[in-house]
């Protein structure tokens, strides 16, 4: 994954399981990536991507490599 790639987010609880659907396709393309402190685990940092959504308000978040994948 770098900068400027199409991605969709992925629910990394459903990814692992066969033949189950995602309930939610969202896409959107990656405008930068940083090292940042987890929100959930303590003294963890993650590589997360910053991706802005090809939605209506085309709104922008931080999200961990594991909930986006590439779309090719």
């Amino acid at each position: 994954m770098k900068i400027g790639d199409l991605v969709q987010y992925v629910d990394p609880a459903t990814r692992k399981i066969p033949n189950t659907p995602m309930p939610l396709v969202i896409l959107g393309f990656v405008l930068d990536m940083k090292v940042k402190e987890s929100p959930f685990l303590k003294n963890k940092r993650v590589l997360q991507a910053q991706v802005q959504w090809t939605n209506e308000n085309q709104q922008t978040h931080w999200l961990p490599l594991d909930y986006l994948e590439v779309v090719e």
